[in-house]
C-alpha cells in the first residue's frame, strides 16, 4: 500500500495548489474581518488576492516540526501580507490584535488603534503621524525612525519599545509607560519628559506632552 504524502513536508506543485484550494475560505474570512476596519473604498477583491499570496507564502514556509498548527501560521501570514500591502490611512483598528506583525514602512496615518495590542510588532520607518494609540499595548515594539508626529500615545504601554530616531514632535505621551524604552538624548530635548512613580501600580512611568522646540 503506497504511503500517503504529507503536503507540508513533501511539497509538489500539485500539493501546493491543493493547499491553496483547501484554505482559500480562510483567506476570505480574514479579509472579511479586516476589511470591516479599513477605510471606505478599500477593494476587498484586491485584499483577497494579496491574502492568497500570503497563504502561498505560508504553504511554502510552514515547518510542521514546530509546535504550531498550519491554520494559525497561515492566518498570521495572510494578515501580514494584507497589512504590508494595504494603505491603512484613517483605518479603524480599535482593539485590534497586531502583535508581532511586520508593518515596516506601513502607512497608518490617522489610524485609530485605541486599546489595540501591537506588542513585538515591527513598525520601523512606519508613517504613524496623527494616529491614535491611546491605551494601546506596544511592549517591545520597534518604532525606529517611525514618524510619530502629532500621534496620541496617552496611557499607552511602551515598555522596552525602541524609539531611536522616531519623530516625536507634537506627540502626546501623558502617562504612557516607557520603562526601559530606547530614547535618544536628542529626542529628550524635543520632548519634555518628567519621571514619576505610579504608587498604585508600582511602575515607573514618564509623563509628558512632547512638543516642538521653539
Amino acid at each position: 500500500m503506497p504511503t500517503k504524502q504529507n503536503p507540508y513536508t513533501e511539497k509538489t506543485q500539485q500539493s501546493r495548489e491543493d493547499q491553496l484550494i483547501k484554505h482559500a475560505p480562510l483567506v476570505k474570512r480574514v479579509v472579511t474581518r479586516m476589511a470591516a476596519r479599513f477605510p471606505p473604498g478599500v477593494d476587498q477583491e484586491e485584499l483577497y488576492q494579496v491574502g492568497m499570496i500570503g497563504l502561498l507564502d505560508a504553504v511554502d514556509k510552514f515547518d510542521p516540526t514546530r509546535d504550531v498548527k498550519f491554520k494559525t501560521y497561515a492566518e498570521f501570514r495572510i494578515k501580514g501580507a494584507i497589512l504590508d500591502s494595504a494603505s491603512l490611512n484613517n483605518a479603524n483598528l480599535i482593539k485590534a490584535n497586531l502583535g508581532e506583525a511586520d508593518l515596516t514602512k506601513a502607512n497608518l496615518t490617522g489610524a485609530k488603534l485605541i486599546e489595540s495590542s501591537l506588542s513585538g510588532a515591527n513598525l520601523k520607518m512606519a508613517h504613524l503621524n496623527s494616529a491614535d494609540f491611546r491605551s494601546a499595548v506596544l511592549r517591545k515594539v520597534n518604532l525606529e525612525r517611525a514618524d510619530l508626529t502629532m500621534s496620541d500615545f496617552r496611557g499607552a504601554d511602551l515598555t522596552d519599545a525602541n524609539l531611536i530616531g522616531a519623530e516625536l514632535v507634537g506627540t502626546k505621551l501623558t502617562k504612557a509607560y516607557l520603562t526601559g524604552s530606547n530614547i535618544s538624548d536628542s529626542q529628550r530635548k524635543v520632548a519634555n519628559f518628567t519621571q514619576y512613580e505610579n504608587k498604585s501600580t508600582k511602575k515607573t512611568a514618564l509623563e509628558s506632552e512632547a512638543s516642538a522646540l521653539e
